[in-house]
């Protein structure tokens, strides 16, 4: 999705007064330093152009752009894109679009442009910033959501497992938490022999199914194993 960039909150009050002595290798330098991709584009040519994205560089399919037409670099999905943007360039920042260009090494490369009316007639600067490493996250984060989903996964299976194994087993097993001795859990055969419901056995203390002389002695042998 396009993402739109209004103008900034807080702009130069007086830039023609101020910025008008700036040379222009000293405009290049600031440009380049603050965008990823920067090209000067007249009647769709690719003039001239400053690359500061590593993904770019290194791809090597940049090499092409000076002389190219900007809408030939970006893949065919993304060409209206390229033309509308260059047809409702102004002197304003304007909206911001999203394309890809085509890459030598793997994925396309994804790039979010804006262009700017320059003051000679049909020459525009397009700015661009490199949305790679952002992509780059979001399948990261993909991954690992994915990871993290198959790692529940096969812990509700084992979980299902052993309440299969626990159900199954004749004898009757109580599970108690160690801190107040109550019970956490409780198989079929442990419920029967209590004579008592589901309801009736879980949350309540273990002591309270036996005499106070075996309760007293259960307590003793529970400290005892939780020391041991």
């Amino acid at each position: 999705m396009d993402a739109k960039v209004s103008a900034a909150a807080l702009p130069f009050k007086s830039p023609k007064r101020f910025l008008a002595g700036l040379d222009p290798a000293a405009t290049a330098n600031v440009i380049s330093s603050a965008a990823d991709v920067a090209l000067i584009v007249d009647k769709g040519v690719v003039k001239d152009l400053s690359i500061g994205s590593d993904a770019l560089v290194s791809d090597g399919y940049t090499d092409q752009w000076r002389g190219a037409k900007l809408i030939d670099t970006v893949t065919e999905e993304c060409r209206q894109k390229i033309s509308e943007m260059l047809d409702t360039a102004s002197d304003r920042f304007g909206k911001w679009r999203e394309v890809n260009h085509p890459s030598r090494n793997g994925p396309d490369l994804p790039v979010k442009y804006v262009a700017i009316q320059m003051e000679s007639e049909g020459r525009v600067l397009v700015i661009g910033r490199d949305l790679g490493s952002v992509s780059s996250l979001q399948q990261r984060l993909i991954q690992a959501h994915q990871e993290l989903e198959r790692d529940y996964a096969h812990l509700r299976e084992a979980e299902a497992r052993y309440n299969l194994l626990f159900q199954s087993v004749g004898e009757g097993v109580l599970i108690v938490g160690a801190e107040a001795l109550k019970v956490e859990a409780a198989n079929a055969a442990a419920i029967e022999k209590l004579g008592l419901s589901d309801g009736d056995v879980i949350g309540k203390a273990l002591p309270s199914f036996f005499a106070r002389a075996a309760a007293r002695h259960l307590e003793r042998a529970a400290v005892e194993a939780l020391h041991n």
